[in-house]
């Protein structure tokens, strides 16, 4: 199993710069605690930061845990369940997500790997 896991990681990182929105995609990495935004993130070694993830409840089960995420890339956080703004916050964090070019991951489905995270 930790065979495969080490294999699969170079295509995540492919998957990561070359993802679209709208089309499936899998990602291989770390589920962190859910931010100040109401969401969770995905970190991998093999990419700079994270990634916000949301749209399937049972990320809260995958916290600290390596997990193999399919789903698809969308525009706004809005898509994933991040806390909604209103007003002149709206325009200002739609601004900084351009600004930041966050991206944003809505999970179909969740296959847990290991307990725990590489480093």
């Amino acid at each position: 199993m930790k065979i495969h896991v080490t294999l699969l990681v170079p295509i995540a990182a492919l998957i990561l710069v070359t993802g679209v929105a709208g089309a499936t995609t899998v990602l291989i990495g770390c589920i962190k605690a859910m931010n100040s935004e109401g969401v969770y993130e995905l970190t991998n070694s093999n990419q700079k930061g994270e990634i916000e993830v949301g749209g399937n409840p049972t990320l809260a089960e995958h916290v600290g845990h390596t997990v193999v995420l399919t789903g698809e890339w969308v525009k706004t956080g809005a898509e994933i369940g991040e806390k909604s703004e209103t007003g002149l916050q709206a325009k200002a964090e739609a601004g900084k997500e351009e600004q930041e070019n966050e991206r944003h991951f809505k999970v179909s489905s969740i296959t847990h790997v290991a307990v725990g995270c590489t480093k």
